[in-house]
This record gives structure tokens, sequence and C-alpha cells, in this order.
């Protein structure tokens, strides 16, 4: 940790981002000490500050983790003092509403070098990443490259980083809970027909002029849930909840993914719904149904060292093969980037 400030960084927090629990603001970038942030939030008294000064400087220590070893200030007091000195938001992650699918986003042995993990979408082109040293601005730029995202930073403290990384700090249900929208008969109806989808095992869902169809196993199939009459009640929450395109939902107890395109024709709008289960076990190689002989032509192109794999089928099954298949080849000692 330095105590000069890093490469421009911005602060989640702005009269255009809602304020968030565990997330504090800091007052704004300043060029006092570090030590002196710690005094001026009421940490630590000026005479444990002026002895920690003299001890830090006979030991070569800075001044600062001379108080967190004596006890003085604990590990986000720490965290705090960091985030006001370098202007930015401070996370706390016991209180934070930890988004699952932003700490998916980074391997976990390359958060733990870095001290960084994402924890949360602040819209469709940012990540909030809570950072312990936010002068390591290579390891933000990393991130930004890696998930082709803009990054926002928070710092928290190492602590608290480390037991997120271990899994004792609990990412919440996902971001939207249908479960909630009672009282909103659109989203409801949208609740029920994705109830419906995962019950059924579709792929997604096809809202047109006329119909209201699942897709399962290639086929389309009328949905039990709604009919015709309801299309343009479902055109409009669909895409209510999937502002940008995409969502996380959380429908009838299970964590789903979708993706929402729309098309204009000549008798009026359509829509597709693809939809994951982000609760389903993952896929593997052994539960597609491969006879002997197309295993071992599976195995032999997947240990190839050049080549191709061509995959065929309906859309569901295409994507349970993909999961399979990168499961299968992802180790410690092979990075696998996926084009889409």
């Amino acid at each position: 940790m330095t105590d000069n400030p890093p490469p421009t960084l911005r602060a989640v927090s702005g009269d255009d981002v809602p304020r968030r629990a565990g997330l504090t603001p800091s007052s704004g970038a300043s060029d006092r000490r570090l030590i002196d942030v710690v005094g001026d939030l009421g940490f630590a008294s000026r005479e444990r500050i002026a002895a920690a000064i003299e001890t830090g400087r006979a030991a070569g220590r800075p001044a600062e983790r001379v108080l967190l070893e004596q006890g003085t200030i604990d590990a986000d007091q720490l965290a705090r003092a960091i985030a006001e000195r370098y202007g930015l938001d401070h996370v706390d992650l016991d209180a934070f509403d930890v988004e699952a699918a932003a700490v998916q986003l980074l391997a976990p042995t390359i958060a733990a070098r870095y001290e960084a993990v994402p924890i949360s979408f602040v819209d469709d082109h940012t990540l909030l990443v809570a950072v312990v040293d936010p002068a390591n601005a290579p390891a933000l730029e990393d991130i930004a490259t890696r998930t082709r995202l803009e990054v926002r930073a928070a710092v928290a403290s190492g602590e608290a980083l480390a037991r997120l990384l271990r899994g004792e700090v609990r990412p919440p249900a996902p971001v939207v809970d249908l479960r909630e929208a009672t009282g909103t008969p659109d989203l409801e109806l949208a609740r029920s027909v994705l109830g419906e989808a995962v019950r059924r095992g579709a792929s997604s869902v096809h809202v047109q002029p006329g119909s209201v169809r699942l897709r399962i196993d290639g086929a389309l199939a009328p949905s039990t849930t709604a009919g015709a009459e309801r299309v343009a009640a479902l055109l409009a929450s669909f895409k209510a909840l999937a502002d940008g395109g995409s969502a996380r939902l959380a429908v009838d107890g299970r964590s789903l993914g979708i993706a929402v395109s729309t098309l204009p024709g000549l008798d009026g709008e359509s829509l597709v719904v693809r939809v994951r289960n982000r609760d389903a076990p993952a896929p593997r190689l052994d539960a597609l149904g491969l006879g002997a002989e197309e295993r071992r032509r599976v195995d032999d192109a997947l240990t190839a060292g050049s080549g191709a794999v061509l995959l065929a089928g309906p859309a569901g099954r295409r994507t349970e093969a993909l999961y399979a298949i990168l499961a299968a080849v992802v180790s410690a000692e092979r990075r696998v980037v996926a084009v889409v």
C-alpha cells in the first residue's frame, strides 16, 4: 500500500447511482497522509498516532500498520481510511449485497493474487470491484480487460475480502426476486411463464403475435400458463425485467439467467427469452447420453492440439454440451476463452 494517489479511479457513488447498504461514500480525495486521515476519522487519538509515527519511523514501517498491529484500529477502519484518502467508496462486504454473477467473473486464484473481487454490476457496462489496495492500478486494468467492463473501485479490508473468497460471505439471492411482485400482474405473469419453462426443461420462451410457446428439445410447444391474449403484457414485462437485454432473477426459489431479444414484424413485435437455470448442476460429458464411439471421438478431439468440435442439435442441448465440454477442458494449467 502506498500513500500516493493512484491513477484516475472513479468511485461508484454519485447522483446517478442509488445508495446501497454497506457502501460508504468518501468526502473526496485529499492530499492528507493516510495516518492523518485515520486521526481525522476519529479512529485513534493524536497521542497514539504520534507514538505510532515514532515507532514506525524507527522500524521503517507505516504508522497506520503499527496501529493495526497494536490493535488500536481494526482492518475495516484502516480500509475506511484508505478509501477516504483516495476519494473512493468503502465497502463493508458483510453488509453489502454481493452478486454471485459478478464474483464469478474472476477466477478465485487471480482475485486472491490481486486482492480484488468483482462484487456487483453498477449498470450494463460497469463493474464494482472491492479492492484492498486501490493503488494497484495494473490489477484493476487487468480486471477491466478480462471482463470487458468499466471498473469502479471500492475499498474493502483484506480480512473481509479473504472471507468472501473462502465462501464465508455468501452472495444473496439474485438481483430481482419476482416472488415480491405479486402486486404487479404483468410481472407475476412473467414469473409464472418462466417457472413453467424451468419445470418443463425449456431452453427459451417465444412470445409473438397470436402465441406464447416454449422451446423444449428443439420443438415449440404452447405455454399452459399464458395464451395469445397475454402477449402484449408479456412483451412489456419481459422487456422491463431485462433492461439492456439480460437479467439475473429469482423465480420460484430458482436462480435464473435470462437474455431477451426482440424482432419487429408485419404482424407486430416478437420476443425470445433464453432461459438458464443457474442452480442446475454443471452439465457433464457423462450425462449427455453419448455412445462409446461418440464419447471416444469427443475425448480425442478435446485432447488434440488443434482442430474444432462441431455441435448440432436443439439450442438447449447445444448449450448443455458446450458447458459440459468447457467443464471437461478447464483446469488450473489451462486458460479457456469463450468467444460468442
